[in-house]
């Protein structure tokens, strides 16, 4: 079995991976850039949770769309609950695959070509394309079955096309990742809702209620083999009622109900001087700032606060440190000690 880093440019021979040939593979597991454009700068951080191990599914993308617009989006690879075994026996699990074969792959592709040429674009219009091509790719994998939710990899996804011939930001956002907004005054808000907030907030209480009953802190809940393994069909009962099904959330895994049960979240907004920045992240980077009964809002207040203030070292460094610091998952609950983590800024001139 291949694991990790070193072993991906291996796979690149393989028509099935042929997306990392020629790619960068340095910048997956940790990265921090700055690409200025003529509407201004965009900044990339992402880690690992396992720097030196497990491959990082989160994924950026930074891809011009044509005629004077700029794709920016966050991408949250989420894994089958089931086996895939057309990918896990070369080492790699459904969400780094599918995060990065969009991220790195659909450039290439005539799809790509088509948005490009188009008059008229969107965010919205960006995403149910790549939801689309992404089908076409995944439906075939051995353990792909998209008559049961479960066996199919997905990603929370956050959008913003940078429109400067029509003046504008066009957003679209499926699942729990999030845009948020600092406008000229100083004021933060937070632009997309996070429809996965409570099948989240249900699993975690069903956890707290096994750790309780087997008289153990959440951290080491789920070293005790039959509360691992209830958790394990607890998650995989919620990843079948939520995923694009009505009332449940949108998530990027080529099936058309993302887009017909009306999942995705999309908005406009004037580029007209009133935004001064946006920041678009996955939940592994709120997860060291959340705090027990804080709204979405205020989470996003303190998390866009805390990542202007610092100053001391790369962001999402001193998020894991925070992590790491609650190795009892007292402080923060939560079901791992920690995630991969992805934020992108977009400073406007």
């Amino acid at each position: 079995m291949l694991e990790g880093l070193d072993n991906l440019k291996a796979l690149a021979d393989n028509p099935r991976y042929s997306f990392l040939k020629d790619k960068d593979l340095s910048r997956i597991q940790k990265d921090y850039r700055e690409i200025n454009y003529p509407f201004g700068t965009v900044r990339i951080q992402t880690l690992a949770s396992e720097p030196e191990g497990k491959l990082n599914e989160d994924a950026p993308i930074v891809l011009n769309m044509g005629k004077g617009r700029e794709l920016i989006a966050v991408l949250d690879g989420a894994s089958s609950q089931k086996p895939m075994y057309g990918l896990n026996k070369d080492g790699i699990s459904g969400a780094f695959f599918v995060s990065h074969l969009l991220s790195m792959g659909f450039e290439t592709t005539p799809e790509y070509k088509d948005l490009c040429d188009r008059t008229e674009l969107s965010a919205k219009d960006i995403m149910i394309e790549m939801n689309k091509w992404i089908y076409g790719k995944i439906k075939d994998i051995e353990g792909v079955d998209y008559t049961d939710a479960a066996t199919v990899p997905g990603m929370a996804a956050a959008f913003v096309l940078i429109d400067e011939p029509n003046k504008r930001l066009s957003l679209a956002q499926v699942a729990d990742s999030k845009i948020a907004a600092v406008k000229a005054n100083g004021e933060i808000i937070l632009l997309t809702p996070n429809l996965n907030e409570k099948f989240d907030k249900e699993t975690m209480e069903y956890v707290a209620l096994l750790a309780k009953n087997f008289n153990v802190d959440i951290g080491h809940v789920r070293q005790i083999p039959e509360a691992k393994e209830l958790i394990r069909l607890q998650l995989a009962d919620s990843f079948r009622r939520k995923t694009n099904k009505v009332g449940g959330c949108g998530v990027m895994n080529g099936s058309p109900e993302m887009a017909s049960n009306s999942l995705i979240y999309s908005e406009y907004i004037p580029l007209d001087g009133s935004i001064s920045s946006l920041l678009l992240y996955t939940d592994g980077v709120d997860q060291p700032y959340s705090k027990d009964e804080a709204s979405m809002q205020e989470a996003a207040i303190h998390l866009s606060n805390s990542y202007y203030s610092n100053n001391e070292k790369p962001f999402l460094e001193k998020g894991a440190e925070i992590l790491n610091s609650d190795p009892k998952f007292e402080k923060i609950p939560r079901l791992k000690k920690r995630d991969d983590a992805l934020i992108v800024e977009i400073r406007l001139k």
